[in-house]
């Protein structure tokens, strides 16, 4: 299994699908709904999947969802530091900003 590999219902079923083995795939056969053919991206056949059992189906949803849950957190860190930098430019330019209004007031004999 990869990492990008993720959970499909197919025909009433739920199968691992994605990753670089099974870019494509398809119904084994209309006599065998618990069988899927995989393909990669050269539409190479890579092998057949059967389809996940309940516990399976559970554990891959579960993780999934984590990973989801993960990835917001990191997304919400990156926004956090992204705004502190933000704050940080923004008050660095202003005290520059205030230095060349300062400076030109010096240079103009106003202090």
């Amino acid at each position: 299994m990869f990492l990008s590999d993720h959970v499909q219902g197919v025909n009433g079923n739920f199968f691992y699908v994605g990753g670089p083995n099974c870019v494509r795939y398809s119904t084994y056969s209309s006599n065998n709904p618990q069988t899927i053919s995989c393909f990669n991206s050269k539409k190479q056949f890579t092998g057949n999947r059967p389809a996940l059992t309940a516990m399976e189906v559970q554990v891959a949803l579960q993780r999934e969802a984590m990973a989801h849950e993960q990835a917001q957190q990191n997304m919400n860190s990156l926004n956090r530091s992204l705004a502190i930098q933000n704050q940080g430019l923004a008050i660095e330019n202003g005290l520059s900003m205030q230095g060349i209004a300062i400076g030109n007031g010096l240079a103009a004999g106003r202090y």
